[in-house]
């Protein structure tokens, strides 16, 4: 139970520092494997949760990437 727990702790390091990838795509992929782990430790990332942390964590290397808002 405690290996979990600090399985747990880990894997919430890793996904709110994640590493600066190059490609939109890669860093896309690897935020998904991120959401696989918790949930192969029984800890699932509910969808809000995991769009969250996507949008949280995005570089400014990726602003072109991002929506924004249109105003009339």
């Amino acid at each position: 139970m405690s290996h979990t727990r600090a399985v747990i702790k880990k894997l919430k390091v890793q996904l709110k520092n994640p590493k600066k990838d190059r490609t939109l795509s890669t860093y896309l992929f690897n935020r998904k494997k991120d959401v696989d782990n918790f949930s192969s430790v029984g800890a699932p990332i509910y969808a809000n949760k995991h769009i969250e942390v996507i949008l949280d964590c995005l570089v400014d290397e990726y602003n072109p990437y991002m929506v924004r808002p249109v105003y009339s």
